[in-house]
């Protein structure tokens, strides 16, 4: 799968296909253009809920629901969600900050895409966009999506209301993985380090 991105600066109106392993090809270019209509028609459909919500949580995951169903629909596979996300960024016509352009992994639509999958009740009860997004943003704990869920898991559970109240877990997980490429391990392996934390009572 190939990804359509806009080639150098935001004004340029050139593009080009990128993508990992997979020739480019014909069909490649063509699902690369679907992806990306639809990627449009999705926020071009936010925006009519956008101007009227004040909810920045529901509005995000509302997002990452409607992302989800193309990630989905053109089964788009982890190695190649790096270069959706920033294609998501550019289709939005959102100012995005520069730290977000070299580090997929802080992309808020990959961000609104991981809470997509969990209860907007249950994610209000512990905070607010922010708060998750600020959680989610450190590149060490969101770069492997398994942590990712995991710790989105463990807030839940131990009802971990600020970000003050996560540092010690989000510490942890920085220390501990620091230098492992989880996507090496097993889902035993990276679980099985994970559960070493010890929470305080």
């Amino acid at each position: 799968m190939v990804i359509k991105l806009k080639q150098g600066n935001d004004n340029n109106t050139d593009y080009i296909y990128v993508g990992s392993g997979e020739l480019l090809n014909k069909t490649a270019k063509i699902r690369a253009d679907k992806i990306r209509e639809a990627s449009k028609e999705v926020f071009e459909e936010v925006k009519i809920t956008q101007s009227s919500s004040k909810d920045s949580l529901k509005l995000w995951h509302r997002k990452g629901r409607l992302i989800n169903k193309i990630i989905k629909k053109f089964s788009i596979l982890e190695a190649e969600k790096k270069y959706f996300w920033l294609m998501l960024n550019e289709v939005s016509e959102n100012q995005v900050p520069e730290r977000a352009k070299k580090f997929h992994v802080q992309n808020d639509y990959r961000t609104s895409s991981i809470l997509a999958g969990y209860s907007l009740q249950h994610l209000k009860k512990i905070g607010g966009w922010n708060i998750w997004r600020e959680i989610l943003s450190s590149q060490k704990t969101s770069e492997d999506n398994r942590v990712s869920n995991w710790i989105v898991e463990q807030i839940l559970r131990r009802k971990l209301k600020t970000r003050d109240s996560a540092r010690p877990l989000l510490k942890f997980i920085r220390n501990r993985l620091k230098k492992i490429n989880t996507f090496v391990l097993t889902d035993n392996e990276l679980y099985k380090k994970l559960g070493e934390y010890k929470y305080e009572q």
